[in-house]
């Protein structure tokens, strides 16, 4: 987890600065020589990180008047190298692949032209190049090490929590990407046995193979505050980099305490029947929001179901299973079924609350970490009550991040999430209206 830094006026005199190290566009499989560097040609800079995403994607946008696009040239198969940082931290050294030349626009006047190049990993297309046909047998987490070995250089991190369960299968023809999708639906973290909420996503500093459960578990990295506009002056603002760079600019939210969807969707309580075609059996489980939420980590203490609203299962599923799959039996393949609905809940419970902040750009941040918002309460408050608003403010888990990179600045507009509360729901007794 990466700590928030504290930032000297010798290195951040305002929030927002980023140092461009360098933007290199070069053929795919030349030598560096090759390339280009288009640091002073470039306009804007899109980088988008996200935990339900398997890799990363962007764009940059290009005022060329070189017209390296006949030249270079930019034909969708291009590296992209992106050297970043905000000043006093380590540099961000990011490769990318090239796919599409869009929007391309050209002056009458000075004949300059202005396009857009998108871009994603390089894994994106190594996985689209490796297809695996072979069996796969033991703990989850070594056979998601074999399977990252076949998709990303040695050199670029994976970071792989350890399981406690294992399986045998067989992947027929598939690319790496769908073989870690597929075992991260079924994997259990060593610390828990009723978490099955393992995700697959790429950060700036490479993979990560990690359970929700987990991830809930860190301390919040930083905390963001929602300003008053009356409470602190540009002024003071300008003095103090560090309360700029953790100031909310903007905030925007999502659906929040959509019941019916949750309910639809099995986030609260749902039915699971599976029919097991070896032994011809039927078997029922039930899953309840309430009773299993003792059960895992959470971001925050209190559930955001009250206990009242303990209900019939809303969600129903249907899926076959098997006995003695194997000859050589694995008992964790009998076992998948069952948590077939727990998974389905506990990613459904991530979207009760859902919010986009957009921040001074901070080039440690990364998807995956949680951080602390501290949003005001739109009442009155007298004396020394808690001024941060009662459900909206909390530890939140940051699901994504898009990078917004300008000549000579640098945002952010981070998406957070939350299935849990920091106080409980209100009892409508104590409500008192004036």
């Amino acid at each position: 987890m990466s700590k928030a830094p504290t930032l000297s006026r010798d290195t951040l005199s305002s929030a927002g600065q980023i140092t461009i190290d360098g933007i290199h566009i070069k053929p795919l499989n030349a030598s560096s020589s090759q390339g280009v560097d288009v640091s002073n040609m470039f306009e804007r800079i899109n980088i988008y990180e996200d935990v339900f995403s398997n890799t990363l994607s962007g764009s940059i946008v290009l005022n060329d008047s070189l017209n390296l696009l006949s030249h270079l040239p930019i034909v969708g198969r291009e590296e992209i190298e992106i050297t970043f940082r905000t000043p006093g931290l380590q540099k961000n050294r990011v490769t990318f692949r090239s796919f599409k030349v869009s929007a391309k626009t050209q002056n009458d006047t000075d004949n300059n032209q202005m396009y857009t190049v998108e871009f994603v990993s390089v894994e994106q297309f190594t996985n689209l190049e490796n297809r695996l046909s072979r069996s796969f047998k033991g703990k989850i987490s070594e056979v998601a090490k074999t399977v990252f070995k076949k998709l990303s250089k040695e050199d670029k991190k994976v970071d792989i929590e350890d399981t406690l369960n294992s399986y045998q299968f067989i992947a027929c023809n598939w690319t790496p990407l769908r073989i870690l999708n597929w075992l991260a639906a079924k994997a259990l973290p060593i610390s828990n046995p009723y978490a099955p909420n393992y995700m697959v996503f790429e950060t700036l500093d490479g993979f990560k193979f990690v359970s929700l459960n987990s991830l809930y578990n860190q301390a919040p990295s930083v905390t963001y505050t929602r300003r008053l506009q009356t409470s602190v002056s540009s002024d003071e603002r300008e003095k103090d980099s560090n309360t700029a760079l953790r100031t909310i600019e903007s905030l925007s939210f999502g659906p929040i305490f959509d019941t019916l969807a949750h309910s639809s969707n099995g986030a609260e309580s749902s039915t699971l029947y599976s029919y097991d075609l070896t032994k011809k059996e039927f078997k029922v489980r039930s899953f309840d929001h309430i009773d299993g939420f003792a059960r895992t980590n959470h971001l925050e203490k209190h559930p955001i179901s009250p206990r009242a609203s303990k209900q019939q299962p809303t969600k129903v599923r249907y899926v076959p299973d098997q006995s003695f799959s194997y000859s050589d039996k694995v008992s964790d393949n009998e076992k998948w079924a069952q948590r077939v609905a727990q998974r389905g809940a506990l990613l459904q419970q991530l979207e009760h609350f859902s919010y986009n902040i957009m921040v001074p750009g901070d080039s440690d941040r990364r998807v995956g970490e949680t951080v602390r918002l501290d949003i005001p309460s739109p009442e009155s408050l007298e004396g020394d009550k808690d001024w941060r608003d009662r459900h909206m403010s909390g530890k939140f888990l940051v699901t994504g991040i898009h990078h917004v990179i300008l000549p000579g600045e640098y945002k952010q507009k981070i998406e957070v999430r939350s299935e849990s509360l920091r106080k409980p729901l209100a009892d409508t007794k104590d409500i008192v209206f004036d």
